[in-house]
């Protein structure tokens, strides 16, 4: 189970949660807009420090956007094996 936790770059503005996973590190976070509905960013950032942008989505929740960022690492493990 990956364990997530609120995320400090983002603790003043956005709701944000972060995950470190190995070399992996997950982020979700809210961009809250008073123009539109809010929308949910997740993305996953990979070696080395987890400075290599790998993939990004949307999603309805921040519970939604948890799943997407956890199925895109498992998919990426898989494909390029553990790191």
């Amino acid at each position: 189970m990956i364990e997530w936790q609120p995320d400090p770059e983002f603790e003043r503005t956005l709701p944000a949660e972060r995950a470190i996973v190995g070399s992996f590190k997950l982020v979700v976070f809210s961009m809250a807009d008073h123009r539109g509905p809010n929308e949910i960013i997740w993305e996953v950032f990979g070696p080395p420090r987890w400075q290599t942008f790998l993939a990004t989505g949307t999603a309805e929740c921040i519970d939604e956007a948890k799943v997407a960022a956890e199925r895109t690492l498992a998919t990426l493990q898989k494909s390029s094996g553990p790191y």
